[in-house]
Protein backbone atom coordinates (compact mmCIF):
# COMPACT_ATOMS: atom_id res chain seq x y z
CA UNK A 1 0.00 0.00 0.00
CA UNK A 2 3.02 2.46 0.80
CA UNK A 3 4.25 1.57 -2.34
CA UNK A 4 1.17 2.97 -4.33
CA UNK A 5 1.06 6.05 -2.42
CA UNK A 6 4.13 7.56 -3.31
CA UNK A 7 3.67 7.53 -6.77
CA UNK A 8 0.41 9.06 -6.64
CA UNK A 9 2.19 11.68 -4.37
CA UNK A 10 4.40 11.61 -7.41
CA UNK A 11 1.94 12.21 -9.66
CA UNK A 12 -0.16 14.94 -7.83
CA UNK A 13 3.21 17.33 -7.71
CA UNK A 14 3.61 16.49 -11.44
CA UNK A 15 0.19 17.84 -12.24
CA UNK A 16 0.65 20.53 -9.57
CA UNK A 17 3.86 21.94 -11.30
CA UNK A 18 2.39 21.62 -14.69
CA UNK A 19 -0.79 23.59 -13.61
CA UNK A 20 2.03 26.24 -12.22
CA UNK A 21 3.63 26.48 -15.15
CA UNK A 22 0.71 27.08 -17.59
CA UNK A 23 -0.65 29.47 -14.95
CA UNK A 24 2.57 31.59 -14.95
CA UNK A 25 2.26 31.30 -18.91
CA UNK A 26 -1.24 32.31 -19.41
CA UNK A 27 -0.85 36.22 -19.04
CA UNK A 28 1.97 36.58 -21.47
CA UNK A 29 0.07 34.70 -24.19
CA UNK A 30 -3.56 36.42 -23.62
CA UNK A 31 -1.07 39.84 -23.82
CA UNK A 32 0.07 38.44 -27.17
CA UNK A 33 -3.59 37.32 -28.26
CA UNK A 34 -4.84 40.71 -27.23
CA UNK A 35 -2.06 42.97 -29.40
CA UNK A 36 -2.46 40.76 -32.06
CA UNK A 37 -6.31 41.38 -32.32
CA UNK A 38 -6.07 44.89 -31.75
CA UNK A 39 -3.50 45.52 -34.94
CA UNK A 40 -6.14 43.05 -36.81
CA UNK A 41 -8.82 45.65 -35.54
CA UNK A 42 -6.57 48.53 -36.58
CA UNK A 43 -5.40 47.08 -40.08
CA UNK A 44 -9.18 46.50 -40.53
CA UNK A 45 -9.89 49.96 -39.59
CA UNK A 46 -8.02 51.69 -41.44
CA UNK A 47 -8.34 49.33 -44.79
CA UNK A 48 -12.59 50.10 -44.47
CA UNK A 49 -11.32 54.20 -44.09
CA UNK A 50 -9.16 53.74 -47.21
CA UNK A 51 -12.38 52.53 -49.67
CA UNK A 52 -14.77 54.70 -48.15
CA UNK A 53 -12.13 57.11 -49.20
CA UNK A 54 -11.88 55.77 -52.76
CA UNK A 55 -15.48 55.38 -53.80
CA UNK A 56 -16.00 58.72 -52.34
CA UNK A 57 -13.34 59.98 -54.73
CA UNK A 58 -14.99 58.09 -57.37
CA UNK A 59 -18.62 59.81 -56.76
CA UNK A 60 -16.50 63.59 -56.92
CA UNK A 61 -15.25 62.31 -60.42
CA UNK A 62 -18.72 61.37 -61.82
CA UNK A 63 -20.55 63.71 -60.28
CA UNK A 64 -17.68 66.47 -62.23
CA UNK A 65 -17.52 64.53 -65.52
CA UNK A 66 -21.57 64.67 -65.55
CA UNK A 67 -21.57 68.30 -64.79
CA UNK A 68 -19.36 69.02 -67.74
CA UNK A 69 -21.14 66.74 -69.88
CA UNK A 70 -24.08 68.78 -69.29
CA UNK A 71 -22.88 71.88 -70.11
CA UNK A 72 -21.37 70.64 -73.06
CA UNK A 73 -24.69 69.18 -73.77
CA UNK A 74 -25.81 72.72 -73.57
CA UNK A 75 -23.15 74.48 -75.82
CA UNK A 76 -23.90 71.47 -78.46
CA UNK A 77 -27.84 72.50 -78.36
CA UNK A 78 -27.21 76.47 -78.66
CA UNK A 79 -24.26 76.30 -81.36
CA UNK A 80 -26.51 73.66 -83.15
CA UNK A 81 -28.12 75.48 -86.45
CA UNK A 82 -31.16 75.23 -85.39
CA UNK A 83 -30.96 77.31 -81.88
CA UNK A 84 -28.14 79.50 -83.04
CA UNK A 85 -30.04 82.30 -84.31
CA UNK A 86 -32.68 81.80 -81.48
CA UNK A 87 -30.28 82.19 -78.73
CA UNK A 88 -28.32 85.08 -80.60
CA UNK A 89 -31.52 86.67 -80.45
CA UNK A 90 -31.84 86.09 -76.48
CA UNK A 91 -28.24 87.40 -75.70
CA UNK A 92 -29.30 90.67 -77.08
CA UNK A 93 -32.51 90.94 -74.97
CA UNK A 94 -30.27 89.34 -72.13
CA UNK A 95 -32.80 87.00 -71.14
CA UNK A 96 -32.03 83.26 -68.89
CA UNK A 97 -30.91 80.57 -70.35
CA UNK A 98 -31.90 77.22 -69.35
CA UNK A 99 -28.94 76.58 -66.94
CA UNK A 100 -29.66 80.06 -65.43
CA UNK A 101 -26.63 81.81 -66.54
CA UNK A 102 -27.14 84.96 -68.71
CA UNK A 103 -25.55 85.95 -71.24
CA UNK A 104 -24.18 89.48 -69.75
CA UNK A 105 -23.07 87.97 -66.62
CA UNK A 106 -21.24 85.04 -68.56
CA UNK A 107 -19.70 88.42 -70.73
CA UNK A 108 -18.63 89.87 -67.55
CA UNK A 109 -17.39 86.83 -65.50
CA UNK A 110 -15.34 86.30 -68.86
CA UNK A 111 -14.27 89.90 -68.27
CA UNK A 112 -13.22 89.50 -64.82
CA UNK A 113 -11.05 86.19 -65.55
CA UNK A 114 -9.32 88.37 -68.39
CA UNK A 115 -8.55 90.83 -66.15
CA UNK A 116 -7.05 88.48 -63.42
CA UNK A 117 -4.68 86.68 -66.31
CA UNK A 118 -3.29 90.00 -67.03
CA UNK A 119 -3.01 91.44 -63.74
CA UNK A 120 -0.82 88.11 -62.41
CA UNK A 121 0.78 87.26 -65.76
CA UNK A 122 3.55 90.09 -66.26
CA UNK A 123 4.41 91.09 -69.81
CA UNK A 124 8.07 89.35 -70.79
CA UNK A 125 8.55 92.05 -73.18
CA UNK A 126 7.97 94.75 -70.95
CA UNK A 127 11.11 96.20 -71.70
CA UNK A 128 10.31 97.55 -75.24
CA UNK A 129 6.56 98.10 -74.73
CA UNK A 130 7.69 101.80 -74.04
CA UNK A 131 8.91 102.38 -77.77
CA UNK A 132 5.41 101.20 -78.90
CA UNK A 133 3.05 104.01 -77.08
CA UNK A 134 -0.23 102.48 -79.88
CA UNK A 135 -1.16 99.19 -79.65
CA UNK A 136 -0.77 97.86 -83.68
CA UNK A 137 -2.55 95.33 -84.97
CA UNK A 138 -1.34 91.55 -85.41
CA UNK A 139 -1.42 91.68 -89.32
CA UNK A 140 0.00 95.16 -89.75
CA UNK A 141 2.93 94.35 -87.16
CA UNK A 142 3.89 91.90 -89.66
CA UNK A 143 3.25 93.16 -93.26
CA UNK A 144 4.96 96.50 -93.69
CA UNK A 145 6.42 97.66 -97.13
CA UNK A 146 6.59 100.15 -99.78
CA UNK A 147 7.93 100.54 -103.26
CA UNK A 148 7.65 103.70 -104.90
CA UNK A 149 9.19 105.64 -108.24
CA UNK A 150 9.20 108.80 -109.73
CA UNK A 151 7.26 108.72 -112.79
CA UNK A 152 8.72 112.16 -113.99
CA UNK A 153 11.96 113.93 -114.36
CA UNK A 154 13.20 115.86 -111.42
CA UNK A 155 15.43 118.62 -111.98
CA UNK A 156 17.02 121.97 -110.32
CA UNK A 157 16.21 120.39 -106.48
CA UNK A 158 17.44 122.54 -103.93
CA UNK A 159 19.66 121.68 -100.93
CA UNK A 160 18.04 119.69 -98.69
CA UNK A 161 14.98 119.00 -100.48
CA UNK A 162 12.91 115.78 -99.87
CA UNK A 163 13.27 113.78 -103.29
CA UNK A 164 9.55 112.61 -103.91
CA UNK A 165 9.03 109.45 -105.01
CA UNK A 166 5.78 110.03 -106.28
CA UNK A 167 4.01 106.93 -107.88
CA UNK A 168 3.47 104.55 -105.37
CA UNK A 169 3.35 100.51 -106.12
CA UNK A 170 3.63 98.88 -102.78
CA UNK A 171 2.54 100.43 -99.73
CA UNK A 172 1.66 97.58 -97.26
CA UNK A 173 0.29 99.14 -93.71
CA UNK A 174 0.55 102.76 -95.72
CA UNK A 175 4.12 103.94 -94.04
CA UNK A 176 4.92 105.84 -97.15
CA UNK A 177 3.48 109.23 -97.87
CA UNK A 178 3.78 110.16 -101.90
CA UNK A 179 3.00 113.72 -101.13
CA UNK A 180 6.01 114.11 -98.82
CA UNK A 181 8.21 111.31 -99.76
CA UNK A 182 8.39 110.45 -96.09
CA UNK A 183 8.15 106.88 -94.57
CA UNK A 184 6.75 106.91 -91.41
CA UNK A 185 7.01 104.24 -88.89
CA UNK A 186 4.26 102.62 -87.23
CA UNK A 187 5.71 99.90 -85.79
CA UNK A 188 9.02 99.56 -83.29
CA UNK A 189 11.80 97.39 -85.19
CA UNK A 190 14.32 96.60 -87.54
CA UNK A 191 13.84 97.97 -91.04
CA UNK A 192 15.16 97.57 -94.56
CA UNK A 193 15.41 100.61 -97.24
CA UNK A 194 16.85 100.60 -100.54
CA UNK A 195 17.57 103.61 -102.72
CA UNK A 196 18.59 104.05 -106.45
CA UNK A 197 19.13 106.98 -108.46
CA UNK A 198 19.90 107.61 -112.40
CA UNK A 199 21.38 110.89 -112.64
CA UNK A 200 21.16 112.28 -116.50
CA UNK A 201 24.34 113.14 -118.51
CA UNK A 202 26.75 116.30 -117.60
CA UNK A 203 25.86 116.84 -113.90
CA UNK A 204 26.64 115.25 -110.45
CA UNK A 205 23.57 113.96 -108.51
CA UNK A 206 24.26 113.50 -104.68
CA UNK A 207 21.68 112.46 -102.20
CA UNK A 208 21.34 110.88 -98.20
CA UNK A 209 19.27 108.64 -96.56
CA UNK A 210 18.09 110.45 -93.36
CA UNK A 211 16.57 109.33 -90.03
CA UNK A 212 14.75 112.20 -88.31
CA UNK A 213 16.63 114.86 -90.16
CA UNK A 214 20.46 113.17 -89.34
CA UNK A 215 21.73 111.40 -92.32
CA UNK A 216 22.33 107.47 -92.13
CA UNK A 217 23.24 106.41 -96.13
CA UNK A 218 25.06 107.98 -98.95
CA UNK A 219 24.10 107.72 -102.65
CA UNK A 220 26.15 109.47 -105.86
CA UNK A 221 25.19 109.48 -109.05
CA UNK A 222 27.89 111.16 -111.39
CA UNK A 223 26.71 112.16 -114.83
CA UNK A 224 29.91 114.51 -115.85
CA UNK A 225 31.79 111.36 -118.24
CA UNK A 226 28.50 112.37 -120.33
CA UNK A 227 27.08 109.27 -119.35
CA UNK A 228 24.07 108.50 -117.38
CA UNK A 229 25.18 106.97 -114.37
CA UNK A 230 23.30 105.01 -111.39
CA UNK A 231 24.27 105.28 -107.61
CA UNK A 232 22.32 103.00 -104.95
CA UNK A 233 22.44 102.34 -101.19
CA UNK A 234 21.02 100.10 -98.50
CA UNK A 235 20.27 100.71 -95.26
CA UNK A 236 19.34 98.57 -92.06
CA UNK A 237 18.25 100.61 -89.37
CA UNK A 238 16.32 100.16 -86.16
CA UNK A 239 13.52 102.28 -85.89
CA UNK A 240 10.59 103.18 -82.76
CA UNK A 241 7.31 104.23 -83.66
CA UNK A 242 6.90 107.65 -84.78
CA UNK A 243 10.24 107.91 -86.25
CA UNK A 244 10.96 109.53 -89.92
CA UNK A 245 13.31 108.32 -92.71
CA UNK A 246 13.32 109.98 -96.24
CA UNK A 247 15.64 110.93 -99.17
CA UNK A 248 16.89 114.07 -99.83
CA UNK A 249 19.47 115.97 -101.76
CA UNK A 250 23.27 117.25 -100.23
CA UNK A 251 25.49 119.53 -101.58
CA UNK A 252 27.31 117.88 -103.89
CA UNK A 253 24.24 118.08 -105.74
CA UNK A 254 25.00 120.19 -109.19
CA UNK A 255 22.77 123.02 -109.94
CA UNK A 256 20.70 121.54 -112.59
CA UNK A 257 20.93 117.97 -111.94
CA UNK A 258 18.36 115.88 -113.17
CA UNK A 259 17.24 112.37 -111.69
CA UNK A 260 15.60 110.25 -114.91
CA UNK A 261 11.87 109.07 -114.19
CA UNK A 262 11.26 105.60 -113.88
CA UNK A 263 14.76 104.23 -113.48
CA UNK A 264 14.76 106.50 -109.66
CA UNK A 265 13.30 104.40 -106.79
CA UNK A 266 12.69 104.76 -102.72
CA UNK A 267 11.95 101.28 -101.00
CA UNK A 268 11.67 99.54 -97.80
CA UNK A 269 10.27 96.74 -95.13
CA UNK A 270 10.19 95.98 -91.81
CA UNK A 271 12.57 92.72 -91.55
CA UNK A 272 11.13 91.76 -87.81
CA UNK A 273 9.36 94.07 -85.04
CA UNK A 274 10.27 94.32 -81.29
Amino acid sequence: MAVCVVPFHIVLFVLSVSHLAAAVASPKEKEFSTEIADLKNEFQTKIDYLFKVIIEKDDIHANEIARLQRQVDVLYTRCGPKNLAQYSSSSETGTDTDDGVTPQRTAERTSELRHENRSETPDRRSSLVHQRPARVDQVYRKHVAFYSYTNIQLTNLGINQPIIFNHVVTNLANPYHSGTGVFHCGVSGVYVFNIHLLALPGKNFEAELAKNGAAVSWIYAGGQGGTYDHGGNTAILELVVGDEVWVRTVLGTDQGATLDYMFSSYSGFLLYPY
